[in-house]
């Protein structure tokens, strides 16, 4: 867990499944609201100008800095190769960081265009793209926040799945929750920023704009999910975490 503290006073904490507090693994990591826990003693952060730190019990290294202009990272996490991906939402795009080399390359989108095209990594955009969850070992569920819905992202970078409100259920924290589709207090997908999955496969988001929980069911199946392009040229769409 990290935890934003007071004035600064950062840390990364450690808890065992039970809710038992078992330590700090790192203090003062600066600048860092991000984590991403691999293994039991490795973990990685994700500072907000640029760099990705990883931390381990009594040591941290930087791993990679992005010097791209206009760079804001958002999200991390590891495909099961060991390449680490980050969401830049002020380049709308998902960088990737090699396990061996530390070298930075474009998983997918284009530098500074928004937009909501499907198809491959040469084709797809993104809009201010957020935090990300594990579908399966390879693909990754992303909070497409300015396109107001969740992509589905492959190892190649391919955008070929689309997750908005349908089969939805909302939470706003008060007497009456959840609200399905049918509830006249229910609202689209708006701004989603954190993301979840269970064992189900089923999606949880939080968005900003209605302070809400939305939970999207059955994720696991072809239908209604699927969204497959045709063509990439010709497909497009018409925060408290």
């Amino acid at each position: 867990m990290l935890n934003q503290g007071t004035n600064g006073n950062r840390s990364i904490q450690e808890f065992d499944r039970f809710g038992n507090f078992l330590g700090a693994i790192a203090t003062q990591p600066r600048q860092a609201d991000r984590v991403h826990a691999e293994g039991r003693h490795r973990f990685l952060c994700r500072r907000a100008r640029r760099a990705i730190q990883q931390f381990s019990p009594g040591s941290s290294n930087t791993l990679a800095t992005i010097t791209t202009p206009g760079v804001r990272l958002q999200g991390i996490a590891l495909f099961d190769d060991g390449t680490i991906a980050v969401s830049d939402s002020g380049n709308h795009v998902i960088w990737q960081v090699s396990p061996v080399t530390n070298a930075i390359s474009l998983l997918t989108g284009s530098v500074g265009l928004p937009g909501s095209t499907l198809g491959g990594t040469n084709f797809a955009r993104l809009n201010q793209p957020q935090q990300l969850a594990e579908q399966w070992v390879t693909c990754w569920w992303r909070a497409d926040y300015g396109n107001n819905r969740l992509v589905l992202i492959d190892r190649s970078g391919s955008i070929t799945k689309v997750l908005d409100s349908t089969n939805a259920l909302v939470w706003y924290g008060r007497a009456g929750d959840p609200h399905a589709s049918s509830d006249p207090q229910f609202a689209p997908m708006a701004l989603p920023t954190g993301l979840a999955l269970n064992n189900a496969g089923d999606v949880f988001a939080s968005e900003a704009l209605y302070d809400d929980i939305r939970k999207l069911a059955g994720t696991r199946l072809t239908a209604p999910w699927d969204h497959q392009p045709s063509s990439p040229s010709s497909q497009t769409m018409g925060r408290s975490s």
